[in-house]
């Protein structure tokens, strides 16, 4: 795993490969059950991403990956491979480490599925 500056965990349970920053693995619950319920409020990109807000008031973006273009009609969230999202993660953190102004990554969630596919 590639050294970044953000420290995280990574967490399999099941089909579903999570890494979290270090700072946010005691709110992991509350983030997955607010993921759950429908969003009070989204920002918008390709989709609309809910903007959750954690137990201590900070306010983080879920953010789903999504194809965009030609891909995006026939895919849309779904990926083959190895986790993009994971991959984003590292490099978010990189720059992060680097002053580069970017949200900090709280963390990172892949759901595999049947024949090496995930959504993430």
């Amino acid at each position: 795993m590639p050294d970044v500056a953000i420290p995280f965990h990574m967490i399999r349970q099941g089909k579903e490969t999570l890494a979290v920053a270090a700072g946010f693995r005691d709110v992991l619950p509350s983030i997955l059950e607010e993921l759950g319920k429908k969003p009070s409020e989204t920002v918008a990109g390709r989709a609309a991403h809910p903007l959750l807000t954690l137990p201590s008031g900070e306010r983080v973006v879920a953010r789903r990956l999504l194809h965009g273009g030609t891909f995006g009609r026939w895919l849309g969230g779904l990926f083959w491979g190895p986790s993009r999202a994971l991959k984003e993660f590292i490099v978010t953190a990189r720059a992060v480490e680097r002053g580069v102004p970017v949200p900090v990554p709280v963390g990172a969630r892949t759901r595999w599925l049947p024949l090496g596919f995930y959504r993430a």
